[in-house]
């Protein structure tokens, strides 16, 4: 995986393994758990920053799209979408430093868990 900002190191990979094995962040705040999802690099003044600024998001929030629900029936359930309604899914979620919190508390405790 080549980026702007290099390749993942291991500490990176295993942090995308762990966030993806978590779910997404977004349904999570719903009370939704194992929802699984794609590894999102947030972005800051335009740019990835680093692996380390990631979240992970199902593939309607994060791209707008679910394999099974129409559009207006995934966001009745699941609610705003990153791609189709940015400020509305801020609004909902929280901005990029509270949704990197959320991430980042969760891999704690799921590290924890696991030592």
């Amino acid at each position: 995986m080549k980026s702007s900002i290099g390749s993942p190191t291991d500490k990176d990979v295993r942090r995308f393994q762990l966030m993806q094995e978590t779910g997404c962040v977004s349904c999570i705040q719903l009370g939704i758990f194992g929802n699984p999802g794609d590894v999102h690099h947030l972005l800051y003044a335009g740019k990835r920053i680093s692996h380390q600024h990631t979240i992970c998001l199902c593939t309607w929030h994060h791209r707008g799209h679910h394999d099974v629900l129409s559009d207006k029936l995934a966001y009745e359930r699941f609610g705003p979408s990153l791609a189709k309604t940015k400020k509305e899914f801020h609004d909902k979620f929280g901005d990029n430093e509270d949704l990197l919190w959320f991430q980042n508390e969760l891999l704690r405790r799921v590290e924890e868990s696991i030592v």
